[in-house]
């Protein structure tokens, strides 16, 4: 479901496959009205769970400050968001080659 939370966007999401598998989470978009295409969650060896708001937009405003040997999560988009976006599992890597990838 779509919230606009004053300066962007906020919606529900369920990651399918990978490390975040089942895992309910949220998307946010600041600049735009679309939910993000590409979704990276940080895998430091803990249970992924829901991040609040504040923990996204820090992760989003601090993106480039991630260490380059960071393992990330990737989740793609499935199609249009309806009650909830879907985000199929593409691959682990590095920050580093997130970067040079996407």
């Amino acid at each position: 479901m779509r919230h606009r939370e004053g300066y962007g966007y906020e919606w529900d999401a369920v990651l399918h496959g990978g490390p975040a598998d089942g895992c309910v989470d949220r998307v946010i978009e600041i600049e735009g009205e679309d939910p993000p295409e590409i979704l990276k969650k940080i895998v430091d060896g803990e249970e992924m769970r829901r991040e609040s708001l504040s923990e996204k937009i820090i992760e989003y405003l601090t993106e480039s400050e991630l260490d380059e040997n960071q393992k990330v999560a990737v989740y793609l988009l499935r199609g249009d968001c309806d009650e909830k976006c879907m985000y199929d599992y593409l691959e682990t890597l590095t920050m580093k080659q997130f970067r040079e990838n996407y």
